[in-house]
């Protein structure tokens, strides 16, 4: 008896020590799961673990975070990942980006300025989620990842890539912009009679420096009276394409304008045509046109897109014919052999 009592004493005992030590188990994981400041925690595995997290999180406080922030839940998406946080306060906000390390890294400023805003102004040290430091690159800006050559910005993973005249290797001497189209107001002097205003659009191609461009002009009716008849004539109008070949120069900029210079050298091709003006029974005619046209265009970008311009050209008919009103002996009109036709208009330009 003695015996049996001492064995039954000592299985209390085990029982006893064997409860104790579940509780001490127990309220340890309550606590290690209390100490997490993210308490839970769902990601990609392409993402950074929650340790990591919480690493950036207790960089930027410059200590450990309270326990029990809020909830991250991580997702992807097309083209990324999108996050949602959720404070314990009752707020929440949702979060997207291209990579799952910024994503992170968004996550970890919102909840650093959730705890402690005045933390943002003390500078953290590198944490799990920041890459290595690297040296910095002369074109490199404020902005991480942002290369700032001349006039235009390039969005580039290494600076370095960057030639020294600019984005992708460009000259500074050239302009920038692939194709141009515009629309102008035309004078004309020498092709048709008197001053005859007119419409001209265009568009154009740039390789480098070099311009290859077609364009259309079109001179409404004019009136040419015969010298001895004023009220008998020939009513002229001129319509012509045009083939352009140039040289754009980069002038670089003067206040908010950005300017070009362009040298050209036109080939144009139409029909002169003209109609009696003044006669009973009046007839119709119509010649080919062709002029070779020297000349030079101003241009002033006011926007990167949008910019006006001027030209002027001297044009050489290379054909012309004299309309004549049957019955008289002097030509109702004849074009000049040297002409001037001048342009405003404006222009949009594009890559």
């Amino acid at each position: 008896m003695p015996c049996s009592r001492a064995l039954r004493g000592i299985q209390r005992l085990k029982r006893w020590f064997a409860c104790a030590a579940w509780c001490v188990a127990s309220l340890s994981c309550a606590a290690q799961a209390s100490a997490q400041a993210i308490t839970v925690f769902e990601a990609p595995d392409a993402c950074p673990p929650r340790d990591a997290l919480e690493a950036e999180i207790a960089a930027n406080l410059g200590q450990a975070p309270p326990a029990d922030i809020a909830d991250v839940i991580v997702r992807s998406r097309a083209g990324g990942f999108s996050a949602r946080i959720t404070f314990r306060a009752g707020d929440a906000r949702t979060v997207e980006g291209e990579t799952c390390v910024g994503l992170m890294r968004a996550l970890a400023l919102i909840v650093t300025m959730q705890v402690d805003p005045d933390a943002m102004f003390r500078r953290p040290p590198p944490t799990a989620l920041a890459p290595p430091p690297t040296p910095p690159e002369p074109a490199l800006s404020e902005f991480e990842g942002e290369c700032v050559l001349g006039r235009e910005v390039r969005w580039e993973d290494d600076c370095s890539l960057a030639e020294p005249f600019g984005p992708r290797g460009r000259n500074q001497a050239e302009p920038a912009g692939r194709f141009l189209i515009g629309g102008a107001l035309t004078l004309e002097v020498g092709a048709m009679p008197g001053v005859s205003a007119g419409a001209w659009f265009g568009g154009t191609a740039r390789i480098g420096m070099l311009e290859i461009g077609v364009e259309a002009r079109y001179q409404p009716e004019a009136f040419s009276p015969l010298p001895q008849r004023p009220v008998i004539g020939a009513i002229v109008s001129l319509i012509a394409g045009r083939a352009r070949i140039g040289v754009a120069f980069n002038l670089g900029d003067l206040g908010p304008f950005e300017f070009e210079l362009v040298p050209l050298l036109s080939l144009e091709v139409g029909s002169l045509s003209a109609r009696g003006a003044g006669l009973l029974a009046p007839i119709g005619a119509a010649s080919l046109w062709i002029a070779l046209a020297p000349g030079a265009e101003v241009r002033a970008f006011v926007l990167e897109h949008f910019g006006l311009f001027i030209r002027a050209e001297l044009e050489i008919a290379l054909r012309r014919s004299p309309f004549v009103v049957a019955g008289y002996s002097t030509p109702a009109f004849l074009a000049s052999p040297v002409g001037l036709t001048s342009l405003v208009g404006i222009l949009l330009r594009t890559n």
